[in-house]
C-alpha cells in the first residue's frame, strides 16, 4: 500500500525554509506535513474545485497552525474563514488580529475571513485569481491566487504585492471529511 510521508518526515526540510509571516505562507516542501498523511491515497478527495477544508504549515517548524474552509460565495468568487486552530507545543497562538487593519482589528483569530474576491481563472483550469489573501500574524493584506493541485491534495496559494514574482507561495494540505476517511478504509480492509 502507497503511504505518504508523515509530519516527522517531512518537518527537518521545512525547518529550514524560514521567513517572518508564519501562518498564511509558507514552505512548498511542506506538502506533505500533516499528521495523517499516511492514509491511502484513495483516501482523498475528488473534488475538482477549491472548496473544502484546508490545513496551513507553519513555514519554520513544518507543523500544521490552522485550517481554513473555503467556500463559493453567491457572487461566484471564493472566500477563506479560519475554522480551527491548531494547538502545537511551545507554542500559544494569537486570540485577537491585533495588528491588521480595519474591519479586520481586534476580530477573533478563530472565524476570521482570511481569503476574498478569489475567482476562477477561465484561461488555465484549475487556477484562481484576482483575490486577497490576511496575514492575521502580521495584518498585512495581500494580492492573492491560486493553483488547484492534478489529485486535488495540495493548494498552492500565492500572496503578492504588486507583481506576483514579489511574493510567496505555501501549499495547503485538503483535509479529508471523517466519513469519507471511514468508508474508503472500510473499502481497504474488506477481505
Amino acid at each position: 500500500m502507497f503511504r505518504l510521508p508523515s509530519l516527522r518526515t517531512v518537518a527537518l526540510s521545512t525547518v529550514l525554509l524560514t521567513s517572518s509571516t508564519g501562518l498564511m505562507f509558507g514552505s512548498l516542501a511542506a506538502h506533505a506535513a500533516q499528521d495523517d498523511m499516511d492514509t491511502p491515497a484513495a483516501t482523498v478527495s475528488t473534488n475538482d474545485t477549491i472548496e473544502g477544508n484546508w490545513r496551513t504549515i507553519d513555514d519554520k517548524t513544518g507543523f500544521a497552525k490552522a485550517i481554513v474552509r473555503i467556500q463559493k460565495v453567491s457572487n461566484n468568487t471564493y472566500e477563506g474563514t479560519i475554522t480551527r486552530i491548531i494547538p502545537r507545543p511551545d507554542y500559544v497562538p494569537k486570540v485577537y488580529c491585533q495588528n491588521c487593519p480595519k474591519p479586520f482589528t481586534d476580530k477573533p483569530i478563530l472565524g476570521l475571513h482570511v481569503i476574498w474576491g478569489l475567482r476562477d481563472d477561465p484561461d488555465r483550469p484549475r487556477q484562481y485569481k484576482s483575490g486577497r489573501v490576511l496575514d492575521p500574524l502580521s495584518g498585512h493584506i495581500y494580492n492573492a491566487k491560486a493553483r488547484l493541485s492534478g489529485d486535488n491534495r495540495r493548494l498552492l496559494m500565492r500572496g503578492f504585492i504588486g507583481f506576483s514574482a514579489l511574493g510567496r507561495t505555501q501549499t495547503w494540505i485538503r483535509e479529508v471529511p471523517e466519513k469519507e476517511k471511514h468508508d474508503t478504509a472500510e473499502k481497504t480492509h474488506t477481505p
